[in-house]
């Protein structure tokens, strides 16, 4: 068989980490636990300001209006306002208006923690007057706090000064469970008892996806409040402060604090400082606090610049309230932002999603990615290298990976620091700055051939052409905020310098994206090196970094995903929907090399090799219904060359007319070859893709027909132009009447003679209908190209188990010894992809058998295989019958069969990848939605299992004696994986010694121990 090395080298691990909780018709489901059974509540404190000035009168309504701003019905009725005859209104204290307020918004909130702060009141003869304040109840459900919370904030008198700084710090002390300051010498009241454990608060953060509030409301600046700056600055001596924070405490650069009089001026350093620092170091990852500040009754000046730094720097928001109704609107604004949050929040977990390795190259690539609330979602691409012990390790030359995991002490290759399991941190993301190259196309016609670094095609607020309408906008201002958004300008402080024109070091999701590592060389003698990452993420962006030093060499958004800019921007995506996409499917790549000499030579001006081009070709998964053509043989001026439109009518069905009416998501790989075409001697370059998915299949309870996605295509690479269409449409150059059904699953193309042209190619469909299409080597063009024929029928097209397949078949060539029945056995698993969790339906793993490998199947001699034609393998009898008897009973029934298959026998176990074979051992990876050893922490997302087989391919015996699960006869057939999860597609690892495979993290030497290499039929291109 041909084997074939180049140095176009392609790679990819990719790592997911995940911070939420979403309801979405797709796989991300597996990254998220919904909690519906043991929900984790926020947890909010409300400190309340109780100083002397609350004793001030306010305007509102008469009693009878007034009241009806409340619904108490428990607890006491509102007070009754008094009338003054000389001004002729009606007045309540401040105090008393926010005690209704307060009272009010624990009769109408669920599904929160509450406790309640207040002041110390302190006042006449005390030397330092009011200090901090105390814990007045502890957290506890709302509802069940609900009484007892209107009861004591009803008792409350005003009195004393504002300790804001000194009351902020001992709520540090509550969160993070230290000792109290000034919780056990307070009054009119203590730190009450269930708050604390002798001289120990006892802190309200129970759980690591836990989120944490401290609302703070005040009517005044801080007086009589330095007693706690001495602590705060040994608390921040250390750490690094944004811009607008001090070490000695203020809010002005102009009004830095002399000596310890700095009164109230640490409010927004000791925010900060809970909202960057762990309150909970016995709990697994980093729990923070969010500090939101309400501003009552006409406060002004410094005072609100005070709570305004205290909000942005601590992670919330601050309001202005002035009267019942302003209280009110802020009140319910922040338990609805806490609600929103608490409803989708969950633990950090690292989840491996897939791994491609090209072998005798050390570096690896992993793409990161953590899911947000809302659509925005951000990525990152971090370098590693592997060593000669299969180990992967940091730029310093250490272990990367603990557990499964990257080790907190890590440092990836382009970071300048350790950044560990952190993705924001380091990475090519650290390297991004505002001088970018971005480009995208704003011309109304279809490209042809368009140079990308024309001024209008920049993307830049300055380029006029990129209209409102292009993004999605409706006015100015808004869309230049978008576009700047778009190439990270920090339009909204996320960093928290208080600068608003410097970079933000973020991009998108690289969700299911595969990067595409390229060598291009800088001397004739191939000797110099000058290799770039190419990736793409849901933000719209195809990034292209500079493997060396990790910096962006330029990116690329479509026309058609500008929108989804103004959606990142916004953290909103239309008809509610919870994640967006872009461009979220393979890339494909292809070197024109006329030479033959393997590489591409790109000399100091940009031209390259005579003749000689690399294009990718970019697909969207659920981001849409398009291809796109970029010839990036110079990066320096890259082409958009064309794109292929799925064209669909306005009710997402194919059209009655277009070249690619079928084209629905574009799911599978396009993927460059060779063919004979037309007759002639020198073979032509086409590249060949499905129409891809109907995601009408997200919800379907049986295997209906689809809509889309129920053709195959071959175009010309460069210009785009359809050569040859296979479907069910009267058009179609190969018409097929029970071509039904979408084809996500990439194809499977082979060249059996190696003579470097594709003799024919499976498809799989969604309903497991497998096709081979042959190719006629003598063919006179489009009408006679190839012939289609259904080769077997997996799946189970009626009753409530629907198995679907969005994965390609995996062929291999066998031959035995002494025989002529040498066969392809196509490998290939069912599992639905969109509903990971789903535990419904019989999943199945396929081995069928193709007895034409060496030539096109004779019309009329196929009959179609089922699964009553394949040998149940599920029991492995063949291997662990109950004696000599039985097992040769089970070979004989195998022999006589077209194949085998495998019952997956775990509740809900499904594959979502492709199968790797090697050395006649078949690897495949299952997904289980339990885990072996279930959790009780409920942050845990619902992660799963993963599972690697390995198996004889031929038999389905298990090859290694036991796995690793310490469990007698099938189960030897697995290793159970370390990482939940949906595991990727088995990598094969051949350097010095056995080869071992690879799986996300995770290296295998027991699967292939002492297996010699076995060429498979395969198609790679050149």
């Amino acid at each position: 068989m041909k084997s074939t090395n180049f140095k176009l080298h392609y790679l990819a691990l990719s790592v997911s980490l995940v911070t939420t909780s979403l309801s979405v018709a797709d796989d991300t489901e597996i990254f998220f636990n919904k909690n519906d059974n043991n929900k984790i509540r926020s947890n909010v404190l409300l400190l309340l300001d109780t100083s002397g000035s609350m004793r001030d009168p306010t305007i509102v309504p008469p009693y009878a209006d007034y009241k009806k701003k409340f619904k108490i019905d428990n607890g006491t009725n509102p007070h009754r306002p008094q009338y003054n005859s000389k001004k002729r209104d009606y007045t309540l204290t401040r105090l008393e208006v926010i005690q209704d307020v307060a009272a009010n918004l624990v009769e109408i909130t669920s599904g929160i923690n509450i406790s309640l702060a207040r002041f110390d009141a302190k006042e006449k003869g005390y030397l330092k007057g009011s200090e901090g304040g105390f814990i007045n109840l502890a957290a506890e459900e709302v509802s069940k706090a609900k009484l007892a919370f209107q009861e004591k904030v009803n008792k409350y008198k005003p009195a004393g000064w504002t300790p804001l700084s000194e009351s902020m710090h001992e709520m540090l002390q509550y969160f993070s469970g230290s000792s109290l300051v000034y919780g056990n010498n307070s009054i009119p009241d203590k730190s009450t008892p269930n708050s604390k454990s002798g001289n120990q608060y006892i802190s309200p953060i129970k759980h690591q996806c836990q989120y944490n509030n401290l609302i703070v409301f005040t009517d005044g600046k801080p007086t009589k409040d330095t007693s706690s700056n001495a602590k705060t600055r040994s608390l921040i001596s250390s750490r690094s402060l944004p811009n607008g924070l001090y070490k000695n405490c203020g809010y002005n650069s102009n009004e830095l604090p002399k000596g310890n009089d700095a009164s109230g001026r640490c409010m927004d350093e000791l925010a900060w400082y809970m909202k960057n620092t762990d309150m909970a170091d016995q709990i697994d990852g980093k729990q923070t606090v969010s500090t939101y500040t309400i501003g009552g009754f006409g406060l002004g000046g410094d005072a609100v610049e005070l709570l305004k730094s205290t909000a942005r720097h601590g992670g919330g928001k601050y309001y202005s309230a002035d009267n019942v109704e302003g209280l009110q609107k802020a009140l319910d604004d922040i338990i609805s932002r806490v609600l929103d949050i608490n409803t989708t929040f969950v633990t950090p977990a690292v989840t491996i999603d897939s791994f491609n390795r090209l072998q005798n190259s050390d570096e690896i690539y992993y793409t990161l990615f953590r899911p947000d609330k809302g659509p925005r979602w951000s990525g990152n691409l971090k370098r590693f290298k592997l060593n000669d012990n299969n180990d992967v390790v940091d730029v310093n030359g250490k272990k990367a990976l603990n557990n499964g995991g990257f080790s907190k002490d890590s440092q990836s290759y382009w970071s300048t620091e350790k950044d560990g399991a952190d993705i924001l941190k380091g990475g090519m993301i650290s390297q991004l700055g505002l001088n970018r190259n971005i480009y995208t196309y704003t011309d109304s016609n279809p490209p042809k051939n368009v140079l990308l670094t024309t001024s209008a095609n920049e993307f830049h607020e300055n380029n006029n052409s990129l209209t409102l309408e292009l993004m999605g906008e409706t006015d100015s201002d808004s869309r230049k905020s978008s576009i700047q958004w778009g190439r990270g300008v920090d339009i909204y402080d996320l960093d928290q310098d208080g600068k608003k024109d410097d970079i933000n070091q973020r991009i998108g999701d690289p969700l299911h994206t595969t990067p595409k590592v390229i060598n291009y060389y800088s001397n004739a003698n191939s000797q110099t090196k000058d290799t770039t990452v190419f990736f793409t993420t849901n933000e719209g962006f195809l990034h292209a970094i500079d493997a060396a030093t990790g910096k962006e060499e330029f990116s690329f958004i479509p026309q058609e995903l500008l929108p989804n800019i103004t959606a990142y921007r916004r953290n909103e995506a239309k008809d509610n929907q919870k994640k967006l996409y872009g461009l979220d499917g393979p890339i494909e790549v292809w070197h024109l090399d006329k030479n033959n000499d393997k590489d591409l030579l790109i000399s100091n001006n940009g031209s390259a090799d005579t003749g000689e081009h690399l294009y990718l070709y970019l697909t969207m998964r659920r981001g849409g219904n398009n291809i796109y053509a970029l010839n990036v043989t110079n990066r320096q001026s890259p082409i958009l060359e064309w794109v292929i439109k799925g064209d669909l009518d306005k009710d997402g069905k194919a059209d009655e007319t277009g070249d690619f009416r079928e084209l629905g998501q574009t799911w599978s790989k396009p993927t460059i070859a060779k063919i004979k075409w037309k007759g002639a001697d020198e073979l032509k370059t086409v590249l060949f893709f499905t129409a891809g998915y109907d995601p009408s299949q997200d919800e379907k309870t049986t295997m209906a027909p689809d809509q889309i996605g129920r053709a195959i295509y071959v175009v010309d690479p460069e210009t785009g132009e359809k050569l040859w269409e296979a479907s069910a449409q009267a058009s179609a150059n190969e018409k097929l009447t029970e071509m039904k059904y979408s084809f996500p699953a990439n194809l499977s193309l082979v060249d059996i003679n190696s003579n470097g042209a594709v003799d024919y190619f499976y498809a799989v469909d969604i309903s497991g209908q497998v096709w081979r299409f042959d190719i006629n080597q003598k063919n006179s063009g489009s009408n006679n190209f190839a012939k289609g024929h259904l080769l077997a029928k997996l799946g189970e097209p009626t009753g409530t188990s629907i198995r679907r397949f969005y994965s390609a078949a995996d062929p291999s060539l066998v031959q035995k010894r002494g025989s002529n029945n040498s066969y392809i056995a196509l490998s290939v698993g069912s599992g639905f992809r969109a509903h990971p969790l789903d535990k419904t339906n019989a999943d199945r793993f396929y081995m069928v058998k193709d007895y034409r490998p060496f030539g096109p199947i004779i019309s009329g001699s196929l009959v179609t295989v089922t699964e009553g034609d394949l040998y149940d393998a599920t029991e492995n009898l063949i291997q662990d019958g109950i004696d000599d008897n039985a097992k040769q009973q089970a070979r004989a029934e195998l022999n006589a069969a077209k194949g085998w298959f495998i019952r997956l026998e775990h509740e809900g176990e499904k594959v979502l990848g492709e199968s790797t074979t090697y050395a006649g051992v078949l690897l495949f990876t299952t997904h289980q939605p339990t885990t072996a050893k279930q959790s009780s922490d409920p942050c845990k997302p619902s992660a799963g299992t993963g599972l690697l087989y390995a198996v004889n391919l031929q038999d389905a015996t298990a090859v290694v004696p036991s796995g690793n699960s310490n469990e007698p006869n099938k189960k030897k057939r697995h290793f159970i994986l370390k990482n939940g999860g949906i595991p990727g597609t088995p990598g094969v690892i051949q350097r010095e010694g056995d080869p071992v495979v690879a799986v996300g993290t995770e290296i295998n030497t027991d699967a292939l121990e002492e297996r010699d290499t076995l060429y498979k039929t395969f198609w790679r291109e050149e």
